[in-house]
């Protein structure tokens, strides 16, 4: 829902001739519980694989989401 309220992605129907698709990975943690009686908590993240692209080529700009 972030990702769509930030507007950080943009989706396409069709990928341009020559485009390489960026792979990505979900990133799970379970988060250190206070107490022994709470419940438990976990964290998810979806991140993008970007060290298979390179400067100039693939990119030309970068952004950080921040909070």
């Amino acid at each position: 829902m972030r990702l769509e309220k930030y507007d950080v992605y943009e989706w396409v129907d069709e990928m341009l001739v020559g485009a390489k698709v960026i792979d990505t990975k979900w990133v799970l943690k379970q988060k250190r519980e206070k107490d022994a009686n709470d419940p438990k908590h976990f964290e998810a993240r979806l991140t993008v694989r970007g060290f298979t692209q390179q400067p100039g080529i693939d990119f030309s700009n970068t952004y950080v989401l921040v909070y």
